[in-house]
């Protein structure tokens, strides 16, 4: 039997229900972070906690992807029980020539404030297996950063100011590519690097045509500047018929996350790269256990590089120990 890869996450929705915290203290609140994860071992059920436990060895400040607009700007608000929300920068398409990448862009937006909750949290958990600086990804593709930067008004760019259009996706995708090298050499981690990924949910919003020129030029010129081996994309809303262009940007790795518009069938027969498939946790959750390992069983036979799931809530804890349970077998573990 062809054993099956798998990646899993437990979200840190989990520690915030298990321990009593809004969604805001995971992100701003570095005391209470560290209060929870030391309780984890008690609050968890012993087969969680046994499943799982070594992914809180040590306590996280929740990150964003939007450091890197930050810096340019952009204010995020941070719900109480909900995502971070980041606010439209421009105006419109006249803006465009305002934006300009900061001297350091780890002394602007978020990253300075995060960089001090981060020392708090290293000193209410005692330093011990911390990095110096708060990890995270921390900037969005060109077309997501596009379409956060100008709202949701950056959709008809195309049609009435393509110039426009071009100068902001070139802007953003260079932008984010000075942002990495600023904060990868601050972990040591210097450019060219082996493994590029672009998180661009918002690109399959624009059609295959206008995919052609208003998204594949720029992540090309993404992975350029990243000067990778292996280049990967996570992005949501492609049709079937954007799955060819995926080869023009020579990428390795497709993760489609829940896409709505592209069937596993789809994947399998018209992917022109290694794909993962993932078990979206509305799947999990109230789902009799058969059904969610069948899906499982049933997606690994159009052989993804990998299949993905987590656990969002403490409801699913069955459902989603029994999936770790199979994927650890396909995998050909223990």
């Amino acid at each position: 039997m062809r054993k099956q890869d798998y990646t899993f996450y437990v979200l840190y929705t989990v520690v915030a229900e298990a321990c009593g915290l809004h969604l805001r203290d995971i992100f701003l609140e570095p005391e209470k972070i560290a209060a929870a994860y030391r309780r984890l071992p008690e609050v968890l059920s012993p087969r969680l906690w046994a499943a799982v436990g070594d992914r809180f060895a040590v306590p996280s400040l929740q990150a964003t992807s939007y450091d890197h607009l930050s810096a340019l700007g952009v204010e995020v608000d941070f719900p109480l029980d909900g995502e971070p929300k980041p606010r439209r920068l421009l105006k419109g398409p006249e803006d465009v020539g305002k934006l300009q990448d900061p001297e350091r862009f780890l002394e602007c937006g978020l990253m300075p404030e995060r960089r001090r909750l981060w020392a708090r949290l290293r000193e209410a958990w005692g330093g011990e297996g911390l990095s110096p600086l708060p990890p995270g990804y921390g900037c969005e593709g060109p077309v997501t950063s596009a379409v956060l930067l100008a709202g949701q008004d950056f959709l008809l760019w195309p049609y009435d100011c393509p110039e426009a259009a071009h100068r902001l996706l070139e802007f953003c995708t260079r932008s984010a590519h000075a942002f990495q090298r600023e904060y990868f050499a601050e972990l040591g981690t210097h450019f060219p690097v082996k493994v590029s990924w672009i998180l661009d949910d918002f690109a399959g919003l624009f059609p295959p045509d206008l995919f052609q020129e208003f998204v594949v030029p720029y992540w090309n010129l993404w992975y350029e500047l990243a000067g990778c081996e292996r280049r990967c994309i996570h992005t949501e809303l492609l049709r079937p018929e954007h799955l060819p262009l995926l080869a023009e940007c020579k990428i390795d790795h497709f993760d489609p996350g829940v896409d709505q518009y592209l069937s596993p069938r789809d994947m399998a027969e018209r992917c022109p790269c290694a794909f993962q498939l993932r078990i979206p946790g509305w799947h999990v959750r109230r789902r009799p256990k058969e059904q969610v390992l069948a899906e499982y069983r049933e997606l690994a036979a159009y052989q993804p590089a990998r299949i993905e799931f987590g656990m969002y809530c403490l409801e699913e804890e069955e459902n989603f120990l029994a999936l770790l349970g199979l994927a650890r077998k396909m995998a050909g573990e223990g």
